[in-house]
């Protein structure tokens, strides 16, 4: 020991900080170790927490076929515990037509594309079978156990249910266009009905009553006709829209009370149960009662004389999620949601099927049109709504609507039911009629002239700017029809405007088509009247609107 140099051994100084260095280093390198494996494990709990809250049915299989993870709706779908499956292979779980899928489709497309789609059955835990729309992929991985095999299962009948509802809605669609071009033809045969009455009724006040029965028999027929077109304009979405911000409580809380007042209440029990906590929704408070209405009034009639109870429920729901694959027309929102049930006798498959259709009824003769639902149906699409129908046969119906809830939070508008009166005491001043029918043209304008007016008309656009620039008459107001050849009524508007800016313009039609009947308001339009009118509702219009 004593012949060791001193100065060769090592001093401890040096040996311990090199050692904190490297212990410093190793711990610097197990906590990005670690790091690298928590952030592994939040990517994989984060995508089982996605593939856990899926609604289709998801596999992830080994390169061996033998199924290695199943997500909780493919349990909900097969009845099967996670435990039966996991390290099964595929074949287990299907028939013989899904094996021969699996050995001449599935697997060649995968060993070639590395994808696979295609219709393929299931055999549940039940030993029922449903198909399933499978999406297979191959997914590459470093691990030494290969590749894997993702698949997603989609319920068929899921698919094809959707398929159905917009073909269903692609069909009401052209019946609608159909319907809105026949009752706006309808509108204009009626409106000359009407004009023709009101001006026979008038100059045959001091007739026998034989007479005056018999004109009222005829206004009376064309009302009846007003309503049947004024449903088909529903049906279509082109009836008349004023949009105002409703408290539906209110107004079916009117409805329950006409309701009481007409209907037997001996032996049917009429129920509300609203949400006192209602939102509001923004839409026509006219078109929403007769919509309700007429809900109410097929339930009474599904009663019958055995009796039962209308039960019409509100509340305020979010639809999203799962819940919108019911309602494929609507999006994620807050709506509010009636319910009009009632413990008839129900509805078969078949008719349930064609509910909406107008025309269909299977009531008895000279009993309905047929447009009732057909109505409600346009009236709640035009509301940005969707309805749906649940029936059983010998059980009851519940119809079921959801409109959205109003963005504006100002207070409502109700406007409860009630009659008024109108003067109709004659007028002075010169109208501009303009309509390319010229049954209109010779009916209103001798309404108009019994009315008190003067009346110039025109059968088109040219020739009505052709009268107003020959200066040749000073016009009180224009009644301008929107559907005509030659110049039709949204362009003789303008032109109208740019030569009289001060000249009042009314706007008339057998529809409303609201878009552009409100950009013509916005433009500077007095107002809109829609055919066929009564004579009061035309003298209002003309008295409100003309210049003096």
């Amino acid at each position: 020991m004593s012949s060791l140099n001193k100065s060769t051994i090592p001093s401890p100084e040096p040996f311990e900080a090199n050692l904190e260095i490297k212990i410093k280093k190793l711990e610097e390198t197990l906590s990005r170790y670690q790091d690298s494996l928590n952030r592994e494990i939040n990517e994989k709990v984060l995508l089982n927490e996605v593939l856990e809250s899926l609604q289709n049915g998801i596999i992830i299989t080994d390169y061996k076929g033998a199924i290695t993870y199943i997500n909780s709706a493919l349990i909900d779908i097969t009845g099967y515990k996670k435990e039966d499956l996991i390290g099964r292979p595929l074949f287990n779980f299907t028939n013989s037509n899904g094996s021969k899928i699996i050995n001449t489709r599935l697997l060649p497309s995968l060993q070639k594309e590395g994808k696979w789609q295609g219709e393929f059955p299931i055999v549940k835990a039940d030993s029922s079978v449903f198909t399933s729309v499978l999406t297979s992929k191959i997914v590459e991985s470093n691990s030494k156990h290969g590749d894997s095999i993702i698949t997603f299962f989609q319920d068929n009948a899921i698919i094809r249910q959707l398929e159905e509802q917009l073909r269903q809605s692609q069909k009401m669609e052209a019946i609608g266009t159909l319907a809105g071009g026949i009752a706006h033809d309808m509108n204009n045969v009626l409106s000359t009905i009407f004009n023709i009455g009101n001006v026979m009724k008038i100059e045959l006040a001091n007739y026998n009553e034989s007479t005056k029965q018999d004109i009222e028999d005829i206004l009376y027929a064309a009302r009846r006709g007003r309503d049947l077109s004024r449903d088909l304009l529903g049906f279509a979405r082109k009836g008349k829209y004023l949009k105002q911000r409703l408290n539906l409580n209110a107004i079916i809380e009117d409805i329950t009370k006409l309701l009481h007042k007409t209907v037997n209440t001996s032996n049917i029990e009429i129920q509300m149960i609203p949400d006192e906590s209602l939102l509001y929704i923004e839409g026509d408070s006219g078109q929403l009662s007769h919509a309700i209405m007429n809900l109410c009034i097929n339930a009474k009639d599904a009663i019958g004389e055995t009796g039962g109870t209308i039960t019409i429920t509100t509340k305020n729901i979010k639809l999203d999620g799962v819940d919108l694959l019911a309602w494929p027309q609507l999006t994620t929102g807050r709506y509010i949601r009636v319910d009009v049930i009632d413990d008839g006798e129900g509805m078969s498959e078949e008719v349930l099927h064609r509910v909406f259709e107008p025309f269909y009824s299977t009531k008895e003769k000279d009993k309905g049109t047929g447009l009732g639902l057909a109505m409600v149906y346009g009236t709640i699409q035009n509301h940005g709504g969707g309805i749906n129908v649940k029936s059983k046969k010998g059980v009851g119906t519940q119809v079921t609507i959801l409109l959205p809830v109003s963005k504006d939070s100002s207070a409502p508008i109700h406007h409860p039911t009630g009659t008024f009166k109108v003067s109709l005491t004659k007028g002075e001043g010169k109208v501009l009629l303009v309509d390319d029918e010229k049954m209109i043209r010779r009916s209103a304008g001798r309404l108009i002239t019994k009315l008190g007016y003067d009346v110039i008309d025109a059968s088109n656009g040219v020739e009505a700017m052709e009268i107003l620039e020959s200066q040749e008459h000073f016009f009180s107001i224009v009644i301008l029809d929107l559907i005509m050849p030659v110049m039709n009524g949204e362009e003789t508007f303008k032109r109208i405007k740019q030569f009289e800016p001060a000249l009042p313009i009314l706007i008339s039609s057998g529809y409303s088509q609201d878009d552009k009947v409100n950009q013509l308001i916005q433009g500077g339009a007095a107002g809109f009247i829609q055919k066929p009118y009564g004579m009061t509702a035309l003298n209002d219009a003309i008295k409100e609107f003309m210049r003096y």
